[in-house]
């Protein structure tokens, strides 16, 4: 018999994935991974000791996502029990958490939105210790519902109440580079990432390509060996990403003196007003925090029909269907949004919508495709009788630098 061939040795970057970009900020890109760097991420788990609580996981993330096959992979190589899901849904995923009873459970953000609205009973989550966010920062609205459901273990008992791992990652990072770990008793939000995980480092860049200091909005950038070597056949656009030495994530965001990120907008999502910038994450943010009748909020920028050149933002709002105090119509809707940010000292909108699920188109990863909404919305001033923009987006007291 012949000699079977020798086993394929592959090099460190050897292309072994060629992932897709959530398609948020335009047309999905092909992101490159390479061997040793992807895996990078999964050995460092694997490095650092099990606390325990993650013994059965329950995958709510989409199997084509390299955070998917991280996490499979990392489950398989520590011997874990793995339910994947095929239906992302809120509703799906509670059926599986009551017939599983996993102890972490990891998704993106909207099936956790979406889980918040399923008729619960705390029992059915009782066997959950951690839930994972990965891509997009959670919602504090949404942290704080499940936080309060499972339990969790901290080396001597268990305790009431699960931990919520924020990790802000993309396919570009190639890993989840940041944590922010929620209890019931966190504090730490606003759109807080947290930290960098300690074998990255993380920067915000300024209009003149350099580091600025805290307290700045400005480009998210990031170093780390798990990062992509580039975009697949477009050597022009990977070359723009990189600035001081770091990738340019899309984002914007500042940092704090600890050395906290947190996470304001989009970069092609932010609403240039004629008064100052608009960042569309941190308004749905807050918008969620203080009106619990909202289910969720989608803010973009649409063109400003009375000043060309600048922007206003049109919220799209999905409500709570058991509340009372819902919203009669859209202008009472505006009112009541634009009350809490003049409070705040937050830019006001010129629009609100309530929309429906449908009217929101999601990408793959769950994330809003805001690129499609804007160009939907893009006449919405001009095509509708609102009778607004005699004070909406003209602030009341100058607005701060960071715009939060």
């Amino acid at each position: 018999l012949e000699e079977p061939p020798a086993h394929f040795q592959h090099q460190e970057s050897d292309p072994i994935m060629i992932a897709h970009s959530s398609g948020t900020t335009g047309i999905p890109k092909a992101v490159l991974l390479q061997h040793r760097p992807f895996f990078h991420g999964v050995r460092y788990r694997l490095s650092v000791p099990s606390t325990g609580g993650a013994e059965r996981i329950l995958s709510a993330l989409p199997h084509s996502h390299n955070c998917a096959m991280a996490y499979v992979m990392l489950a398989l190589l520590c011997g874990n029990h793995v339910f994947i899901l095929s239906d992302h849904s809120g509703d799906n995923l509670a059926k599986a958490i009551k017939s599983f009873s996993p102890s972490m459970v990891v998704a993106f953000p909207q099936t956790y939105v979406e889980f918040t609205e399923v008729p619960l009973v705390k029992e059915d989550a009782r066997s959950v210790s951690y839930w994972f966010n990965g891509g997009d920062a959670a919602h504090e609205q949404h942290i704080r519902y499940l936080v309060n459901l499972g339990n969790h273990f901290d080396g001597s008992n268990h305790i009431p109440g699960s931990i919520f791992i924020d990790g802000m990652g993309s396919s570009e990072m190639g890993f989840s580079l940041f944590r922010n770990a929620h209890t019931k008793e966190s504090s730490n939000y606003d759109r807080c990432v947290g930290s960098t995980v300690p074998w990255a480092e993380a920067a915000i860049i300024g209009p003149d390509d350099q580091v600025i200091g805290p307290g700045i909005v400005g480009r998210l950038g990031v170093k780390a060996y798990s990062v992509t070597s580039g975009y697949w056949n477009n050597s022009v656009l990977t070359h723009r990403s990189i600035v001081c030495g770091f990738w340019l994530t899309g984002d914007l965001a500042y940092r704090d003196e600890a050395n906290r990120f947190y996470h304001v907008d989009r970069t092609p999502d932010l609403v240039t007003g004629i008064d100052g910038p608009l960042y569309t994450l941190a308004t749905e943010e807050f918008l969620l925090k203080m009106l619990p009748f909202i289910a969720d909020c989608s803010v973009i920028a649409i063109d400003d029909p009375q000043n060309t050149g600048y922007q206003v933002g049109l919220a799209l709002v999905r409500l709570r269907e058991q509340k009372s105090d819902l919203p009669a119509d859209n202008a009472n809707l505006l009112a009541h949004l634009n009350s809490e940010l003049i409070v705040k000292g937050l830019p006001t909108l010129a629009a609100a919508r309530i929309s429906k699920p449908e009217d929101i188109p999601l990408g793959t990863t769950g994330k809003v495709l805001k690129r499609l909404l804007r160009k939907k919305f893009r006449d919405y001033l001009r095509t509708n009788d609102h009778g607004l923009l005699d004070h909406f987006n003209r602030n009341q007291g100058q607005q701060s630098e960071i715009q939060i």
